[in-house]
């Protein structure tokens, strides 16, 4: 995934700009030539803080894409802030700023990490592209975080978890057959579990209410149900979340 991510939402939009700008050119060498000098002027950096999950992901994009670490930075690597507020590019070369996540589950998280730094970065650098990709996203969090003051139709996902990927929701895959098993009695019993587990009523059936069925290797996202990651003094849950407020000191 992490390949097609790159190819399919960064490099083959690339290819095709540059054959519009060159009259639908067809010269592979030409392509080929252009395209390094974009990706010359691209940084790629997470779109958390550098200790989550997508930050750590771009480790092994790195690696499968076979790209130069000199691509890849934190957000003060590439921008800095004069006495008067306004943003100016540590290298006046770049062109584009590429953020990367896995999943993007409300994006409330992702906008309040990001706007900010956004806005500034547009009122004093209007010709930088500003570029969003990811694995996953829900479908209302992708057009939260294609607005107008985000990314504005530049945030891009691999795949989209529409409302079928609810898991209790009238549309839910997981309950094709609609009498058995009873849709209505497992949200049920996940609601009772996870309060029991200290979910507040709010996020019993995953964070903003997300109710997805998804993991990954390193992580599970609290958008999960919560009864599958979610510990307690007798509970021990099939799929494993570290926290981010931690309790190691």
């Amino acid at each position: 995934m992490l390949k097609s991510c790159y190819e399919d939402l960064l490099i083959i939009p690339l290819k095709q700009e540059i054959r519009k700008n060159n009259n639908n050119t067809l010269d592979v060498d030409l392509i080929n030539y252009e395209l390094s000098k974009e990706i010359e002027a691209t940084r790629f950096l997470g779109a958390g803080n550098p200790s989550e999950s997508g930050s750590h992901l771009l480790y092994y994009f790195r690696q499968i894409n076979d790209l130069d670490v000199k691509y890849f930075c934190d957000y003060y690597a590439i921008f800095q802030e004069d006495q008067s507020g306004n943003i100016i590019l540590k290298d006046t070369t770049l062109k584009r700023v590429v953020f990367f996540d896995d999943l993007v589950g409300t994006g409330r998280q992702l906008n309040t990490f990001i706007k900010e730094r956004i806005k500034k970065i547009r009122a004093s650098l209007p010709d930088l592209e500003i570029q969003f990709i990811s694995l996953f996203a829900t479908y209302n969090a992708f057009n939260k975080i294609n607005h107008a003051e985000s990314f504005n139709e530049k945030a891009k996902t691999l795949f989209i978890l529409d409302e079928t990927y609810k898991a209790f929701g009238r549309k839910s895959r997981y309950f094709a057959n609609r009498e058995f098993p009873s849709r209505s009695k497992i949200k049920t019993f996940s609601r009772k579990y996870s309060q029991l587990l200290g979910c507040g009523i709010r996020d019993v059936h995953g964070f903003g209410y997300s109710q997805l069925m998804l993991g990954f290797s390193y992580n599970t996202p609290d958008n999960t149900i919560p009864i599958f990651w979610k510990t307690g003094p007798h509970f021990t849950p099939i799929f494993k979340r570290y926290s981010k407020q931690g309790s190691g000191l």
